[in-house]
């Protein structure tokens, strides 16, 4: 997945948990 860095928390990959809650962020 490619997104502005900027447009994101700096820890958005930590947990697969921010991961579905980024992906329904998303949508």
């Amino acid at each position: 997945m490619q997104v502005p860095a900027g447009s994101l928390p700096v820890n958005w990959t930590s947990t697969a948990r921010e991961k579905e809650a980024l992906a329904s962020w998303l949508t």
